[in-house]
């Protein structure tokens, strides 16, 4: 839907799936272009439920041409995973941008508020063949050609997820994870750039697949990554293209192999100067 001057939605915008008796739906696509984007409605494009297979969460992106902010818009955009009997499936992206900032908005991954994985009190415990139950959410394949994506704010939340695959690297201001040992984002091959110092406060860091890697703009006068509070995963050989500051309530850890032949350990670069607080 696209209107060269207000674009109001009071009521709903839906391409949630359909639930069927086997197989469901991923959620669909929603663009919604404005020159501003105002209401109180309901934007959905959640994955079908099914109790043999459910699906995940779509993609929305509301776009504005005029308004600098989202002020006018009050209502709810959702993109969940649906329900697999008692598993949920991953959530889809939403995806804001004002017209100060053509195609570097802000992107939301959030999840449905329970978790998607086994919970063993820490979440580098244990891998095993069920792992693609536990990470379910949103992985940058680079399979459509975004091998470079530009962002404002990226928002993980009630167990959230975002992956960023091998050949893909997502630039972005801030990182803000919500909830420690809940939102995660993981590294499969990728690369996160920051255009300056970052401070990630809670969430999960994962470096799964090697090549990974953690670094910054050309720009950045500040090249300082400081970890409060989260748990940095570093399975993988992976390397931070800057300063790295452990601080309080940080880890840096591994994978706790439980009934595996894999050896696992902590393989990670600090290409400038490293901190333990």
């Amino acid at each position: 839907l696209e209107a060269a001057g207000t674009l109001t939605v009071n009521g709903t915008v839906s391409a949630r799936a359909t639930t069927t008796e086997s197989y469901s739906a991923s959620g669909g696509s929603v663009l919604l272009i404005g020159g501003t984007i105002a209401g109180s409605g309901i934007v959905n494009a959640a994955g079908a439920n099914n109790t043999f297979r459910g699906g995940g969460g779509g993609r929305i992106a509301l776009v504005q041409t005029v308004a600098n902010d989202f002020t006018a818009w009050t209502g709810q955009a959702t993109a969940f995973g649906g329900a697999n009997g008692t598993t949920l499936c991953g959530h889809g992206t939403v995806y804001y941008e004002p017209a100060s900032r053509p195609y570097a908005g802000d992107l939301e991954l959030k999840g449905t508020g329970a978790q998607l994985w086994p919970t063993t009190g820490n979440f580098s415990y244990v891998r095993d063949n069920t792992e693609n139950k536990r990470w379910c959410g949103t992985i940058l394949t680079g399979t459509a050609g975004e091998t470079e994506l530009h962002f404002g704010t990226i928002t993980v939340s009630d167990y959230g997820h975002l992956g960023i695959g091998t050949g893909v690297t997502v630039v972005c201001d801030v990182l803000d994870c919500k909830a420690v040992g809940k939102d995660i984002v993981t590294l499969y091959g990728g690369t996160l750039r920051f255009t300056r110092a970052a401070e990630i406060t809670g969430g999960a860091l994962r470096c799964y697949k090697a090549g990974s890697r953690i670094d910054f703009t050309d720009g950045a006068e500040d090249k300082t990554l400081t970890l409060t509070g989260v748990e940095f995963v570093a399975d993988a050989a992976c390397s931070i293209g800057g300063n790295l500051v452990v601080g309080a309530g940080a880890t840096v850890d591994h994978t706790r192999v439980v009934n595996l032949t894999t050896l696992f350990g902590v393989d990670l670069d600090v290409e400038g100067s490293m901190t333990v607080d």
